[in-house]
């Protein structure tokens, strides 16, 4: 009888709110110790809920920005840069002026781009150019501009200069040449103002700056 209660073992069941819980004992004949099972059962359609992860924050502007030396390069080349491509277009332009508004259109938007990239604290965002490059990023666009900023300051001057017959009194007929006087005005501004910004970043990255503010 000893044995077939040794054989035997013995089994409790309790039942709870979340679960029914086995625990059954069980001698090893090999070992002096029993050793114990335990399974939780959990009632149907019970599903457990992961955590959910934390949203994602929103992007904070860096009004440091708008305040640096870089900052207000950008806000004065985004306005004048505005200007110079309204009033050529406003006006009828033909010839060389289609490339003078190509340039201001064309560097309007990546100076835009720029501008709030980095106001935005996301130049991480874009491959290759982001992150570290972004100061060289930055210095290689203004000198890009700097330089098809003079061909379109020359090309404007020279048709200012074609058109400065018409602005005779005598002179019934439209004449175009306040228009392109004003428009060469503000793009030798721009030119310079994309000058400064070049030396500005190319100097913060000689001398090992990564931040462009």
């Amino acid at each position: 009888r000893e044995r077939e209660r040794e054989r035997g073992g013995e089994r409790r069941g309790s039942a709870t709110g979340s679960g029914i819980t086995t625990v059954s004992s069980v001698s090893d004949p090999a070992a002096t110790l029993p050793w114990r099972v335990c399974v939780q059962v959990h009632p149907r359609g019970q599903r457990t809920t992961m955590p959910s992860p934390p949203p994602p924050t929103p992007p904070q502007l860096r009004t440091e920005f708008l305040r640096s030396a870089l900052g207000l390069l950008r806000i004065l080349q985004l306005m004048l840069g505005t200007v110079v491509w309204v009033t050529i277009a406003v006006s009828k332009y033909e010839g060389a002026l289609h490339y003078v508004v190509f340039v201001a259109v064309s560097f309007w938007l990546s100076t835009l781009a720029l501008f709030f990239l980095t106001l935005l604290g996301k130049s991480d965002l874009v491959p290759v150019l982001g992150g570290e490059r972004w100061t060289l990023t930055n210095a290689v666009h203004d000198g890009l501009a700097t330089l098809l900023y003079l061909v379109a300051c020359y090309l404007i001057g020279s048709k200012t200069r074609e058109k400065s017959f018409c602005h005779l009194p005598a002179y019934s007929y439209h004449c175009p040449y306040k228009v392109y006087l004003t428009a060469t005005v503000f793009v030798c501004v721009c030119t310079l103002l994309y000058l400064i910004s070049a030396v500005y970043c190319s100097c913060k990255k000689c001398r090992g700056d990564q931040a462009v503010i």
